[in-house]
């Protein structure tokens, strides 16, 4: 299971703003590794059955999955109880190492 920290959108023109998150950065707590992935490698680690959330300022944690934009293209949003939300727009920018 991996906390996401941060996120990097890629420029252009999208329907949905979370179709513009190109790269995710996350952290392991239970082993301590911080790493930034694509988006192409985080759909997939969750399609295989990883598990991936935001914690917000109070504690409260949401839960990645993986949607289809009406042209097909694969992206990652935030839910829970059938409801999407925004966290993962609410975080920061990566920074590359």
């Amino acid at each position: 299971m991996i906390e996401i920290t941060c996120i990097n959108k890629a420029g252009g023109d999208h329907v949905n703003r979370h179709e513009s998150i190109s790269h995710l950065g996350w952290t392991n707590h239970g082993t301590g590794k911080k790493d930034i992935s694509s988006l192409a490698v985080m759909v997939q680690w969750i399609e295989g059955g990883g598990e991936a959330y935001v914690q917000d300022s109070s504690g409260n944690i949401a839960w990645l999955h993986v949607r289809s934009s009406q042209n097909g293209h694969r992206f990652v949003q935030t839910g829970s109880d059938g409801k999407w939300s925004n966290n993962l727009l609410s975080l920061s920018e990566c920074r590359w190492p």
